[in-house]
């Protein structure tokens, strides 16, 4: 399927939705489960509350679809949803949430790794959540963009057209979240050089 197919086919999807069409919102919801669970995952760190938070996301969304004025614009609007529901449950639940997730974390990694793979375990571990917390402190427009060209695999051209965004602008926040990155991962890279 071409993409700008693909847009149009969403585009139908979503005024068919407004209608009150819950298959078209279902089609919808199919199309972008994956991609906003991402989002989400990104910010929350914790794959249960990302999966509770994706509902949540869709369940807004249906809920506020009347409110949204371009259909065209579905993908960036439920985005905006996606990252708003996370920051939301952050500040609600970062203190306690964190000291939970890291003591199950940790005995649920040492049980999984074994006495003899400890260490790889961990650092494997810790460099993946060093990614995850560099991609979850990028702000939306340079997350948004990450997320589709490396969960969802597309194109730049095919963002820009998903996002209403002109390709230059899509390489261009790719090229400075790709810098932002690689600034906070190289701090984390050369800590654990030196020791």
């Amino acid at each position: 399927m071409q993409p700008d197919e693909e847009l149009k086919q969403e585009t139908e999807l979503v005024r068919r939705a407004r209608k009150g069409d819950r298959e078209a919102f279902g089609q919808l919801m199919r199309r972008l489960q994956r991609t906003v669970y991402a989002l989400v995952l990104q910010r929350t760190n914790n794959a249960d509350t990302a999966a509770d938070l994706t509902q949540t996301v869709f369940l807004e969304a249906f809920r506020s679809l009347a409110k949204l004025r371009k259909p065209e614009k579905f993908r960036p609007w439920l985005y905006r949803i996606a990252s708003r529901t996370a920051r939301r449950w952050l500040q609600r639940n970062r203190r306690a949430g964190e000291l939970r997730d890291i003591a199950s974390e940790t005995k649920a990694n040492l049980a999984e790794a074994g006495i003899a793979g400890i260490a790889d375990k961990l650092v494997r571990d810790e460099l993946k959540h060093a990614v995850l917390g560099a991609v979850a402190g990028l702000p939306d427009k340079y997350r948004v963009v990450i997320t589709m060209r490396y969960v969802e695999g597309l194109s730049c051209a095919r963002i820009a057209r998903l996002l209403g965004e002109p390709a230059g602008t899509v390489r261009s926040r790719l090229s400075r979240a790709h810098a932002r990155l690689k600034k906070k991962l190289s701090r984390w890279l050369l800590y654990h050089q030196e020791h």
